[in-house]
């Protein structure tokens, strides 16, 4: 097993951990060898891949069906992507719940 695909596969496993990416003092989505990240890092990438291969085999797919759409994206996306996210970060409890609500309005009336 590679350890390009450890890295990408524990990556995934973090993006499906609530909360978990928060735990990285460096943006680890920036990340892309094994060699760049920290011994702190590695170890907490190998506990990921090991969390992973215990989910059931249904999770391991939509993960990796997650993480595939993710590589699919242009950068300029991703990019994207990753300010919505520091910024949804930044909220206080009571924005993300406002933000929550918007949303699940918007989608049960079909809006996108």
């Amino acid at each position: 097993m590679s350890r390009g695909f450890v890295a990408a596969v524990s990556l995934a496993a973090l993006l499906a951990r609530p909360g978990a990416a928060r735990a990285f003092q460096m943006p680890l989505l920036q990340v892309q060898r094994w060699e760049d990240l920290s011994p702190e890092q590695r170890s907490r990438a190998l506990e990921n891949y090991q969390h992973f291969q215990r989910l059931p085999e249904r999770d391991r797919a939509r993960i990796e069906q997650r993480y595939q759409r993710w590589q699919g994206l242009d950068p300029g996306e991703q990019e994207r992507i990753r300010r919505s996210y520091d910024r949804y970060q930044q909220m206080t409890p009571d924005e993300k719940r406002n933000f929550a609500e918007r949303y699940q309005q918007r989608s049960k009336g079909g809006q996108r």
